[in-house]
Parts: structure tokens; C-alpha cells; sequence
């Protein structure tokens, strides 16, 4: 009995079934919902795929920003997912990945014509940006002046840019699908004329990871890295990759 107690003491959340708690944004095509409210998206199916692997019970719950970031700090045996890993962060969370890698450019109406050929050229420009994000981070480490890039608490930030009010919003080159939704949104309620997106500059190329609530074990972080790695190698992420990733990023290349 003593050596039973003693071996369920040594088992990590994953081994012993014991759930977790998953949070994200909505980010297409990594995390979104579907008619049937479940959340799909390339790097929900790979959280999907490893828990089944480990035999892990989860949940995913798609929350703004901000609030997934102060749920997956606080809340034991729970993580965030398709988050960018920076120096800032590094210390909050135990990391696999990275699950994909991402381009974040500068996204700007076309019409505007704005003199940008170098992100060097685009600080002379007005931003905004999701609070509590990586792309505010990044803006601040490349020298843009922190008065011409405004931290948005509410989901605004695309909009502001449909209205004239800033010039650039800093997004994944995978968001046009996003992008070209809140534009006709904005065309059908305040009249905006007919313009289109253009990504002026590129702000960074990086990783996007499972960020996991600091006191998880080593033992499970080893674990989800493990199957993480045979998932990458496998035709099933080459599939999932096919399925999510490919057609809309066929389709944003044509707006460079």
C-alpha cells in the first residue's frame, strides 16, 4: 500500500490523467471557434493530438489576450498557447515548442501610399497595437518612440487603422483573413471606401509556444517537448499544415 501511495506521488500531471487548463486567443489559423463552439486551428489540433498521446485530459478556452496571459499565471496545472517566447516572459512560464514559426508584419492601408521600404521607415509612422503583447515589446526594443504607438486594451486596434486614426497595426502575415473581416465590417457600418491591406514592413520572424503555468513539472514540460518533436517529423503536422497554414498564407503573400 505504502509503495502504491509512493509511486502516485512521483506521477506528473500527465501521467496520472489529471487535467489541464488551456487558454488562447482567437488567432486564425492557429486557435478559433467553430459553429459548434468547439476551437479548432493548426496549433489547437497539436495541443489535441499530444494530450491524447499522453493520455491528459484538457480544455481550451478561447479569452482576450490579456486575461489568457493572467490565467495561465495563476491557475496550477493550466497553459497558454500559440504565445510569442521573449526575453520579458521567459520567466513566467515553462516552455515547449516552438510550435510554428510566424511573421509578424506591419499592416497598413495600401491607399495611404506610406513612404515605408525598411522598418526603419515605419517609426516615422503612428501604431497601434494589442496591449500586453509581444509586438509592443518588439516595438519597444527596435527604437519606435513611445508616442506614436498606443497599447489597445479593447480589440479596436485594426479598426483605428480602417478610421485614419493610426497608420499601422503590427499582426502575423497569417491575420489577412482577420484583416479583410473587420474591413468590410467597417465598410458596411461607416461607409469606408474601397482600400485594401498592405504589409509595409516585416517587425519580426519568431516562434510561437505552449507557455505552461510555472509550477508544472519538469517531468510533464519533458514530456509534451517529447511528443511535440515525433509530432513535427510526422505527416500529420505536414497535413495540418496543408490544411490551416498554407492557403491563407498563399493568400496574404499576394498583398506584398
Amino acid at each position: 500500500m505504502a509503495m502504491a501511495l509512493g509511486t502516485a506521488a512521483m506521477l506528473t500531471p500527465a501521467q496520472a490523467g489529471e487535467p489541464l487548463s488551456f487558454f488562447t486567443e482567437e488567432w486564425i489559423p492557429f486557435n478559433f471557434a467553430v459553429e459548434s463552439g468547439e476551437v479548432d486551428g493548426f496549433t489547437t489540433a497539436i495541443v489535441r493530438r499530444i494530450s491524447q498521446k499522453l493520455g491528459t485530459k484538457v480544455s481550451i478556452e478561447l479569452q482576450p489576450w490579456s486575461r489568457a496571459l493572467k490565467n495561465a499565471q495563476s491557475s496550477k496545472n493550466s497553459a497558454i498557447y500559440s504565445i510569442y517566447r521573449n526575453q520579458e516572459r521567459e520567466k513566467l512560464f515553462k516552455w515547449v515548442g516552438p510550435l510554428y514559426q510566424v511573421e509578424t508584419v506591419l499592416w497598413g492601408l495600401k491607399e495611404k501610399n506610406l513612404s515605408i521600404k525598411t522598418l526603419e521607415d515605419a517609426k516615422k509612422y503612428t501604431i497601434a497595437a494589442q496591449a500586453d503583447s509581444a509586438y509592443i515589446t518588439a516595438l519597444e526594443k527596435k527604437g519606435f518612440d513611445k508616442k506614436k504607438v498606443m497599447a489597445i486594451y479593447t480589440t479596436q486596434e485594426i479598426e483605428m487603422v480602417i478610421r485614419g486614426v493610426f497608420d499601422l497595426v503590427p499582426l502575423s502575415i497569417l491575420s489577412i483573413s482577420k484583416l479583410n473581416v473587420r474591413l468590410k465590417e467597417q465598410q458596411a457600418k461607416v461607409g469606408v471606401g474601397d482600400v485594401h491591406w498592405k504589409p509595409y514592413a516585416t517587425l519580426f520572424s519568431d516562434g510561437v509556444y505552449l507557455g505552461f503555468n510555472i509550477d508544472t513539472p519538469d517531468e510533464t514540460i519533458a514530456e509534451w517537448q517529447k511528443e511535440l518533436d515525433k509530432l513535427k517529423a510526422s505527416p500529420f503536422y505536414k497535413d495540418l499544415e496543408k490544411a490551416h497554414i498554407s492557403p491563407i498564407l498563399n493568400d496574404a503573400n499576394a498583398y506584398r
